[in-house]
């Protein structure tokens, strides 16, 4: 049976807003879109401060 916490977490991922996190030593962010296909899309953005 899984936690209402992970439901909660996952329904976060599935949306248009960013969750906070923090960048890392690259300074880059990384873009992954799903369509309603299930066709994925990754583009490696350098992180904007």
């Amino acid at each position: 049976m899984q936690s209402w916490n992970w439901c909660r977490r996952t329904e976060q991922l599935h949306s248009a807003i960013s969750l906070p996190f923090e960048p890392g030593e690259n300074q880059k962010v990384a873009v992954k879109i799903v369509d309603d296909r299930g066709i994925e899309s990754l583009k490696i953005l350098p992180e904007e401060s």
